[in-house]
This record gives C-alpha cells, structure tokens and sequence, in this order.
C-alpha cells in the first residue's frame, strides 16, 4: 500500500503531458500553442524530478 502513493507524480506527468499534447493538436492559435509547449514542458520536467528520487537516500 505504501508503494501507490509513489505514483501520485507519474499520474501528474500523464496528465501534464496528454493535456499538452491534447492543446497543441486541436489549436491553432499562436498563443494557445505556445502555452501547450509550456504546459508539456513542465510535465518533462516534473518527470525527470520524479525519476531522480530516491526514497532512502
């Protein structure tokens, strides 16, 4: 049980990510865009955060 709570940040990543990619698909708006680029961005980001944690060290 203890093990699921680590896959809280995984599932914020999916979400970041197909809400991204969902924007930058259906826009067509320049700004719009650039926003869904942001948006995926942070959600690379927070991916690589969560790969780097390490529970015991």
């Amino acid at each position: 049980m203890t093990g699921s709570i680590f896959n809280i940040p995984f599932l914020a990543v999916a979400a970041l990510i197909g809400i991204a990619l969902y924007i930058i698909i259906s826009q067509r708006n320049l700004i719009k865009l650039v926003m869904g680029i942001v948006i995926l961005e942070s959600g690379v980001n927070l991916f690589l955060i969560t790969l780097g944690y390490r529970e015991a060290g």
